[in-house]
């Protein structure tokens, strides 16, 4: 089967720097404009899913959809909404770029996927996979994925969601905390860059720099927020601001405590860890410890060939021979 690329004006709606919640007032992007037929792509059906695709990438559309049809019912659950009826997954490749941004797009080079709530669409860029904060397809289209149930769970506020709650739920859900997050968080705070959350309130920075620091502050401060209150807290959360309040309303009422103390308390512990890891990294701690470690070691061998040496004489008795016939006085 053939459908056709949407054409998506990048600069209108999606990650890199504007409101990605304009999404939703783009009313030209709809499913018909998916299933004309003006520009092939192949399709498989695989419900709720539906691919397109272009290349032969069967193989790993199924590898795919054996993963998406795993989580899909584990991301719902822990966000406490029902699935879109239909999803659409584009693997969008390098040479489809133009024809679905636009030829003036200004796509930042970091952007890995994105989702069109509306129209129950993700997009994964495959020139992109395998660069921070994902490794794989599956990995970005989980990720663009959790944002789509995210924004059905919030419906109709879906647009009060700040940028940062998005971000870090869809990598919470999506994935472990990483060796790549951890140096990203460790080198915003100790180069003072961490942002604060109204900073990135309603978009992440354009640089890839400043948007990697982003991605891992939101996911450390959404990972800290479930691990201080547990994961109900999330579908509470969208519980909340789908019946009209907004995240920090509803983080208040939920728990009893101002989202603006909780950044105040993340912001503590990660300055706390990671001058900690600035400190036990630093040389002279460093050569210290070998010292240490080789003094130790020193020791603890003189102690190891005492007790061999004692276990050795034990072992064999005392020595007679000095009292034989044969003896040599």
């Amino acid at each position: 089967m053939f459908a056709a690329i949407p054409r998506v004006p990048f600069n209108r709606f999606t990650r890199g720097g504007v409101n990605r919640v304009a999404a939703l007032l783009v009313p030209w992007l709809c499913a018909a404009s998916v299933a004309a037929a003006d520009s092939a792509f192949l399709q498989i059906e695989r419900p709720p899913f539906t691919y397109l695709y272009t290349d032969s990438r069967e193989r790993q559309i199924e590898e795919l959809d054996a993963r998406l049809q795993e989580r899909l019912p584990e991301i719902s659950r822990g966000l406490g909404v029902g699935a879109p009826g239909a999803i659409t997954v584009l693997l969008l490749s390098p040479n489809r770029e133009e024809a679905f941004f636009g030829e003036q797009a200004d796509v930042p080079t970091w952007l890995q996927g994105l989702a069109i709530p509306e129209r129950s669409l993700v997009v994964v860029r495959l020139r992109r996979t395998g660069n921070y904060p994902y490794k794989d397809i599956g990995s970005v289209a989980e990720h663009e994925l959790v944002h789509l149930l995210v924004f059905e769970g919030a419906a109709p506020h879906a647009h009060r969601l700040p940028r940062w709650f998005h971000e870090g739920t869809a990598m919470l859900l999506a994935r472990e905390w990483r060796f790549g997050d951890r140096w990203n968080l460790f080198s915003a705070a100790m180069g003072a860059r961490l942002l604060p959350m109204s900073a990135i309130d309603r978009s992440f920075p354009r640089d890839t720099h400043g948007a990697h620091a982003a991605y891992a502050e939101a996911f450390s401060f959404v990972r800290y927020l479930v691990r201080e209150h547990g994961h109900p807290l999330l579908s509470g959360l969208l519980k909340g601001v789908r019946e009209g309040a907004t995240l920090e309303a509803a983080y208040q009422s939920l728990t009893g405590t101002t989202l603006a103390a909780a950044e105040r308390r993340w912001r503590r512990n990660v300055h706390i860890i990671y001058r900690w890891i600035a400190v036990g990294s630093s040389s002279l701690v460093l050569w210290g410890g070998m010292s240490v470690l080789l003094v130790v070691g020193y020791i603890r061998k003189r102690r190891l060939t005492r007790a061999t040496l004692k276990r050795w004489e034990e072992e064999e008795g005392p020595d007679h021979s000095w009292d034989s016939d044969e003896a040599i006085h």
